[in-house]
């Protein structure tokens, strides 16, 4: 299992034990759940800082999600912006994955917009959704713009754009994410 994170780029948790001693998880939010893990929010003891953790069961996983998981670190570990959810590292325990990240408190963009129009307010103003539309596109410009290999998000989508706590939106899940390898760094595929 230990061969998920071969090689990458993670922080210094270099094993599952070392969460607790990093982060407290006594008052945990579960933020969601799945099939082969979890979502919740842990607190990082030295400042109080809330995080959200996914945690992976790999005994769960198939191959093919094995790889996944591998890709959606390596990929996420090295990307760095605004309007892109943040990477903070990996932990590993003999059965478990757990993935640390930034917590977006604001929920999705697609839950916001949807609690809006449950609770009768009315749709957002162009300025507002050309704001949210600037946001977004910095995030995937950016992802687009790396170099010597661009990225390919393939799972935009409104559940994956997350609001933080300063409102600002955030592009995640790099599950689906591919390096982009081609002879014209130009040229672009339908999967983005």
């Amino acid at each position: 299992t230990h061969a998920i994170t071969e090689g990458l780029v993670t922080d210094h948790l270099k094993d599952r034990a070392k969460i607790d001693e990093v982060y407290d998880t006594s008052q945990s939010i579960v933020l969601g759940k799945g099939a082969c893990g979890s979502v919740s929010t842990v607190r990082r003891k030295a400042d109080g800082e809330v995080f959200a953790c996914k945690t992976i069961a790999i005994e769960r996983l198939e191959d093919n999600d094995l790889e996944l998981l591998r890709n959606e670190i390596a990929i996420w570990s090295r990307l760095s912006h605004p309007n892109l959810l943040s990477f903070i590292g990996t932990a590993l325990g003999t059965d478990t994955c757990a993935i640390i990240c930034e917590y977006c408190s604001g929920g999705s963009l697609y839950e916001r917009h949807r609690q809006n129009l449950q609770l009768g307010k009315p749709p957002l103003g162009r300025d507002a959704l050309v704001g949210q539309l600037v946001q977004v596109a910095r995030g995937m410009e950016y992802l687009h713009s790396l170099r010597p290999h661009p990225v390919l998000h393939r799972d935009l989508k409104s559940h994956n754009i997350l609001v933080a706590h300063d409102g600002r939106l955030v592009v995640a899940d790099f599950g689906l994410a591919r390096f982009h390898v081609t002879a014209n760094a130009a040229e672009m595929t339908a999967e983005t």
